[in-house]
């Protein structure tokens, strides 16, 4: 992964606004985001664990213990 970009973001945010702005939208993104930490935690893809921590803290304001 090349410098500090955020490979969880978007690379046009507003494209999916309409969506992950609604409850369900932001409640999808939660689920998602659970089941790719649960994938974390057995070995898959553990570099992107801290990056689904902090969204997953920024959507709920709690803290996400990351694998």
């Amino acid at each position: 992964m090349a410098g500090s970009a955020d490979p969880l973001k978007p690379s046009n945010p507003a494209e999916f606004a309409h969506v992950l702005d609604t409850p369900a939208g932001q409640t999808g993104e939660l689920v998602a985001l659970a089941q790719l930490l649960q994938v974390a935690g057995r070995g898959g893809h553990p570099d992107l664990a801290p990056h689904l921590g902090r969204r997953a803290e920024h959507l709920t304001g709690t803290p996400v213990p990351v694998p």
